[in-house]
């Protein structure tokens, strides 16, 4: 977890995609709303029409 002002950058994990890091912003509120901490599993959803991939082997 990373600070960045006004809110969380997360890189989050899955041991389905072991091979695949899903970066996520969470508000300052947020974190504290759901208690975040650094290691804690985390059931998310991620709705098909929001996700964006990005090959990082084009940079």
């Amino acid at each position: 977890m990373e600070f960045l002002g006004s809110f969380w950058r997360c890189k989050l994990k899955s041991d389905e995609f072991s091979q695949a890091l899903v970066t996520a912003d969470f508000s300052v509120n947020a974190v504290r709303r759901l208690s975040l901490e650094p290691n804690q599993n985390l059931w998310i959803e991620l709705p098909s029409e929001s996700i964006l991939a990005f090959d990082n082997q084009a940079a």
